[in-house]
């Protein structure tokens, strides 16, 4: 990731990734809006570590591990904070493009985000041999599909959010959630299961993903400057969450007895992958809700050590997020040969607390000495080309 400069005056940053792993707020952003984009993001990463952890660590267990609740619960929802995050810091990275508004620097912009994109796409394919559930690849789709959708009014960007739930609704209700693609008969099978991977039964497909990263190019546009709009944004993001989280409960307190295989039993599942259509509502609303808190929290002087914080771990979370999975895989071995089973559990937990105490003084440590986090540092690299001449005029900088 490329985190931009921000300085008074000056115009100076993304699944994961992610989120917010690919991308970077540059131009015309504050100070205040830029440290609640990392913190958001740093929620994400620890949330993220919560769920990879379960998964890895249950593997060796035969019950269940301390924090399984909580790892049942956030599963799916880091995710989707990661991707609304990345649409967000879309938004921002084109603000200069949508100031300047010439082919040129258009041009430039869509070339960045594309070499970003690949090089994600190349990233994710290696690594998800490593760990199955990598999100990287997923996010060189969301980023070039978004790419055309930056300039859409507030009323095009909530028809297309409704389309891709609705299709994403059909395609789960009428498949019970397990949609297989063996009909196109036409695409070599490598193509036919990357199809299907990207767009339908991957763990992050396009339907319903991409409208996570619309939701969140929306919010850049139109609630990241403003505040007021932030706590109306919250309030509604609250409602949302609680209205879909109780119709997903509603069988367990009316005690229903539903085949799981009718469409009524599927609609009403509380299942994150493959997303049912409430879990889709209850996730993004819930991701919207954090964001607006961290947006708000970061202009609260007493709660600067806590923004400060998140904010470093969100500014390495590319790094974080391949690095923990392998620190993780490695710490998982070591548990396994030297730990008993009953204390196991115990253990395991003392290891993912200890990870991520450590990880805040790693991070804090880190950008006392560096501006960028390691694979942050290469991604900005591989993918920037500087223009042969000035785009912009001397009062701002110039693209990176």
């Amino acid at each position: 990731m490329v985190r931009e400069s921000v300085s008074s005056g000056l115009n100076s940053s993304p699944e994961n990734l992610p989120p917010s792993i690919l991308v970077e707020p540059s131009v015309h952003s504050n100070v205040s809006r830029i440290n609640g984009y990392d913190a958001a993001r740093g929620v994400a990463i620890l949330g993220m570590i919560v769920v990879n952890y379960f998964c890895i660590f249950r593997s060796s267990l035969r019950g269940d591990l301390p924090f399984k609740a909580a790892a049942d619960f956030l599963s799916g929802r880091a995710a989707t904070l990661f991707v609304i995050l990345a649409g967000i810091g879309l938004t921002l990275m084109a603000r200069k493009p949508m100031l300047i508004n010439n082919a040129e620097t258009w041009m430039q912009f869509h070339g960045q985000i594309i070499r970003r994109s690949v090089i994600l796409f190349f990233m994710g394919i290696i690594f998800s041999q490593i760990w199955t559930s990598d999100i990287l690849h997923f996010y060189c789709l969301f980023l070039i599909v978004g790419l055309f959708c930056l300039q859409l009014s507030t009323r095009l960007f909530v028809m297309i959010i409704a389309f891709i739930w609705l299709i994403s609704t059909g395609l789960y209700t009428s498949s019970t959630g397990a949609l297989i693609v063996d009909t196109l008969d036409f695409l070599p099978n490598y193509l036919l299961e990357l199809f299907d991977d990207l767009f339908i039964n991957g763990q992050y497909a396009f339907f319903p993903w991409f409208c996570f990263l619309l939701t969140g190019i929306w919010f850049g546009h139109s609630v990241m400057k403003n505040p007021k709009q932030q706590i109306y944004i919250f309030i509604a993001a609250c409602l949302i969450f609680l209205v879909s989280e109780s119709i997903m409960m509603l069988p367990s307190w009316l005690k229903l007895r539903l085949n799981n295989e009718t469409a009524v039993w599927v609609m009403l599942e509380n299942n994150p992958f493959p997303p049912s259509p409430f879990f889709v509502l209850s996730a993004g609303s819930m991701a919207l809700m954090v964001i607006c808190c961290a947006m708000m929290t970061c202009r609260l002087k007493y709660m600067a050590w806590l923004i400060n914080s998140l904010k470093n771990i969100g500014r390495m979370s590319l790094t974080i997020y391949i690095g923990h999975i392998l620190i993780g895989k490695a710490a998982e071995v070591v548990l396994k040969e030297n730990c008993t089973p009953a204390y196991y559990p115990l253990a395991v937990t003392l290891f993912m607390v200890a990870f991520v105490i450590s990880l805040c003084f790693f991070c804090s440590f880190w950008f006392t000495c560096f501006k960028y986090g390691p694979l942050e540092w290469l991604m900005r690299k591989s993918s920037t080309s500087l223009p042969s001449r000035p785009i912009l005029s001397n009062s701002a900088s110039r693209p990176e």
